[in-house]
């Protein structure tokens, strides 16, 4: 796979198939062209090990009390999540 120029948008083929399938979906992805699939929303874990914790609990809980647990999680350590090893 080759390397996408910055000025590109590296989601373009992403983005196909879903408005190729319906127009609605269309309208949507072509609604905001300032969506970035790269962006993490505020309160939810940037780093893929906190992403894939967050995801669990989150599975058994629901997302505020999956936040409260990892933040306590995060206190017993004192500062990031533990890491896989």
């Amino acid at each position: 796979m080759g390397t996408v120029p910055l000025s590109t948008d590296r989601w373009a083929p992403a983005k196909a198939g879903p408005r190729a399938a319906d127009p609605r979906v269309a309208d949507l992805v072509d609604a905001d062209p300032t969506l970035d699939a790269d962006s993490v929303p505020d309160g939810l874990p940037g780093e893929l090990w906190d992403a894939l914790v967050f995801d669990v609990v989150g599975r058994q809980l629901s997302v505020t009390a999956a936040r409260s647990f990892a933040a306590r999680l995060e206190a017993l350590q004192d500062g990031p999540l533990p890491t896989p090893a």
